[in-house]
């Protein structure tokens, strides 16, 4: 059960958000605390359709107000571009490559880390050695019925 999970202090993630199963119905349908961007969609960071397609689903996730993580970030540029199309957070090598929980242990304690959004305590990315940006723009005049 979803919420015995909740009470027991997980959030749930609509994974792979652009790909498979994970349509605009699964957001009306589940109660998710946050989305994942798939990676296929941020590899089309950079280019101008790619980058409209990441804008509009960042603004979606504003809109319903649920944090948005990219997957599959590999250059410090693209992780620059993502955070100024609106992703709260990201994932991939280039915050480091998977390791196990020894290696995982001494990683988090030797990197600088900045906490990102105060809904999500627990949730921390590397830093990218640069100023948090803020987003890009803010969902407004949507209210729920």
């Amino acid at each position: 059960n979803v919420e015995i999970l909740r009470s027991a202090g997980c959030r749930i993630a609509l994974d792979d958000f652009g790909k498979g199963y994970s349509s605009l119905s699964n957001l009306r349908s589940f109660a998710f605390d946050y989305m994942k961007l798939d990676a296929s969609l941020v590899n089309g960071v950079g280019n101008a359709q790619g980058n409209r397609l990441i804008d509009a689903i960042t603004y979606l996730s504003q809109a319903l107000n649920l944090p948005i993580t990219a997957e599959g970030v590999e250059t410090h540029s693209n992780a620059l571009a993502l955070r100024l199309l609106g992703c709260d957070l990201a994932q991939g090598y280039h915050f480091g490559k998977p390791m196990d929980a020894l290696a995982a242990a001494q990683f988090a304690v030797s990197k600088p880390i900045v906490r990102r959004t105060t809904e999500y305590p627990k949730v921390v990315e590397r830093s990218l050695n640069v100023e948090p940006l803020p987003c890009a723009r803010q969902p407004s005049g949507i209210e729920g019925s």
